[in-house]
């Protein structure tokens, strides 16, 4: 798995520098809601890539998936660099919303179809470490690099660092076309009910989670707090450190026992983030937020592999792609509130839809749940 893992890092590091567009955006003149907007434009094309995935993708190889994704995003990087309209950005960021949902529902549903059911979340989560640190690395990277040499010396890195995941990917073995029978979808009412109940779980934390990462650097930037990248490092030094400490609970305690708890910690950790004003507050509200969605994603994911028929393209669309559409869908939201209310409001109000998420899950039968 060490070439997934390469083009993981090379990847993810990509995404984890434009988590600091928005910084980008206000230095163009964008308003709170332009900036949300524009964040957001990635949903659109979420859920068109996504709607293809979930149709088609357990018919193609996952491999080709996701050199297809780098593409996508190799042309946004690129495309940054000629552009610096809203719209046009807005565009961009469509075109890096096909490419992201490609390669990350088609990077897990290899990890998914490689392993046994009961090593699944352990194994997610150990692409998830990968993918965690290279968020606490890149963001940094991306603030000294901006600041030093500029935002387009940042988006020329960034296709640069696209082309060599691709690489990479060639060197992952191609798994093929799952034979197995599960690639229909079996429809019924219980098989519909747990299919709306996880697509809604994963718009409500990807909407939390999408609020608060995208409105991170404005929050510590209004409040004095350096670097702007706090955050970032603190949230996924911790929940990697979580997913290695923590790799068996899943499998322990059952996958969605394990993610409602972590969906109340995300609930509180949310609610902190927006009261700290000082640098030591701000990281361990960001920690315990990394804690919370550390070990709340990989359990879900295990969860939706197993429990949906279909296979695992399909099932981690629902839940992956969902989250992803939620993420855009907090950050326009966020872009909303902060502009008729505060930067804080809009990190504040993110609190309720975790909490709404783990309501949603209901009680529990049993002392496990997988």
């Amino acid at each position: 798995m060490i070439p997934l893992y390469a083009a993981n890092v090379l990847f993810l590091a990509v995404h984890g520098a434009y988590f600091f567009l928005p910084v980008y955006l206000t230095g163009l003149g964008a308003s709170e809601a332009a900036v949300g907007a524009v964040m957001a434009a990635m949903g659109v094309s979420n859920a068109a890539a996504l709607a293809g995935l979930y149709w088609v993708g357990e018919r193609l190889d996952t491999r080709r998936l996701m050199l297809a994704g780098c593409a996508a995003s190799g042309a946004s990087c690129l495309g940054m660099l000629a552009v610096t309209g809203l719209g046009g950005i807005a565009a961009l960021r469509m075109l890096q919303g096909v490419g992201f949902c490609l390669y990350f529902v088609s990077a897990n549903a290899w990890i998914a179809q490689s392993c046994p059911p009961q090593e699944r979340a352990k194994h997610l989560g150990y692409l998830g470490v990968v993918t965690l640190l290279t968020q606490a690395v890149a963001p940094a990277g991306a603030e000294l690099l901006s600041t030093l040499a500029g935002f387009p010396a940042l988006f020329a890195a960034t296709a640069v660092l696209v082309a060599a995941s691709a690489f990479w990917l060639t060197r992952v073995p191609p798994i093929g076309v799952p034979a197995q029978a599960d690639s229909a979808l079996v429809p019924g009412r219980g098989t519909t009910r747990a299919a709306l109940r996880l697509g809604t779980v994963a718009l409500l934390g990807g909407a939390g989670y999408g609020a608060v990462l995208l409105f991170s650097p404005l929050l510590l930037r209004s409040r004095g707090i350096v670097p702007l990248s706090l955050f970032f490092t603190a949230y996924a030094l911790a929940a990697a450190g979580v997913r290695i400490v923590g790799r068996n609970w899943a499998s322990r305690w059952g996958n969605l026992r394990l993610a409602r708890w972590c969906f109340l910690l995300l609930g509180g950790a949310t609610l902190l983030l927006a009261q700290s004003r000082t640098a030591l507050s701000f990281a361990g509200a960001s920690a315990l937020f990394g804690v919370g969605h550390g070990l709340m994603y990989p359990a879900v994911a295990a969860h939706a592999v197993g429990a949906l028929p279909g296979g695992s393209v399909r099932a981690l669309t629902l839940w992956a792609g969902g989250f992803m559409i939620g993420v855009s869908l907090g950050a326009y939201l966020a872009g909303e509130v902060a502009e008729r209310h505060t930067v804080a409001a809009a990190v504040g109000w993110a609190a309720v839809l975790p909490l709404l998420a783990w309501a949603l899950l209901g009680p529990l039968p049993g002392r496990r749940s997988a």
